[in-house]
């Protein structure tokens, strides 16, 4: 028997818990090369679902966060995948509107996403580049003055000038690895690196999260990217990861002259409506 409860906060027994659960997944996620899930988002300021096994005191077996946005980001415990503990979150997701992304396009999250009406209202080309290697090339020299600086202020206001998406606006808690492009007036574009490396396919991986130029098509773009490359080479990185949304077809062909290959998809599920099941 599976039971689910909601809370606003997790209380203190609740959130160690919840940190353990995130931890065990983020371990044999990583080491079965699935994507991974950081244990920070079990301190959410949202809504938290509880799923347990035989009754409210049984041992937490997965978790829901809902944040203001009602995005959702479900983890499940590797013992029990496959056992209907997904399921169980699913029918506990109202209202209609709550999404989530199924990380690697998982056959999994699309057999849910069709039993309960969900719908796909996004999607991102997971892609890779080696910067080192038989099948790595120099990338191009930058073409502007670029300088890295902690402060996520120039970035925050490059971003909301530009009109995308909050997937591209930097966290302002330092994990964010801001590089910009020195402009006449001040930033005329930042790229966005995560701080940490990963192993992926025995390679030290980076990751690059944004690039943002104040003027697009003015060049700016490749310069950031291809200093955001040669920067993390020369610190003895491997290979870099970048999620494209095909949406931008600047950003596919800026990854595209840079040498970086699409791997697999994301993709964000929305809960079109409440769901009937039979």
């Amino acid at each position: 028997m599976i039971s689910t409860a909601w809370r606003r906060r997790l209380l203190r027994d609740e959130l160690d818990e919840a940190l353990e659960l995130a931890r065990v997944c983020a371990e044999y996620d990583q080491d079965a090369g699935f994507s991974q899930l950081a244990p920070g988002i079990v301190r959410g300021e949202g809504r938290h679902l509880l799923v347990r096994l035989d009754d409210p005191g049984g041992p937490l077996v997965g978790h829901l966060y809902l944040d203001e946005r009602a995005s959702g980001t479900i983890i499940v415990h590797p013992d029990h995948r496959s056992h209907g503990v997904a399921t169980a979150v699913l029918e506990s997701a109202e209202p209609a509107g709550a999404h989530g992304w199924a990380e690697g396009h998982h056959p999994a999250a699309e057999r849910l996403a069709r039993r309960f009406g969900c719908v796909e209202t996004a999607r991102i080309w997971r892609s890779v580049r080696p910067l080192t290697g038989p099948h790595a090339v120099d990338p191009p020299a930058a073409a502007a003055r670029l300088f890295e600086d902690p402060d996520p202020e120039p970035a925050w206001a490059l971003w909301k000038a530009s009109g995308l998406p909050e997937r591209y606006r930097p966290p302002g808690d330092g994990a964010a690895r801001l590089l910009y492009a020195a402009g006449p007036d001040g930033a005329a574009g930042y790229a966005w690196l995560d701080r940490d490396t990963r192993i992926v396919d025995r390679l030290r991986t980076g990751t690059l999260r944004a690039v943002v130029p104040a003027v697009p098509g003015s060049g700016t773009g490749l310069a950031l990217a291809a200093g955001a490359l040669a920067l993390l080479r020369a610190e003895g990185v491997q290979a870099v990861g970048a999620g494209l949304d095909p949406a931008l077809p600047r950003a596919v062909r800026l990854a595209r002259l840079l040498g970086f290959q699409r791997t697999q998809d994301d993709v964000r599920y929305t809960l079109e409506s409440p769901h009937e099941l039979g």
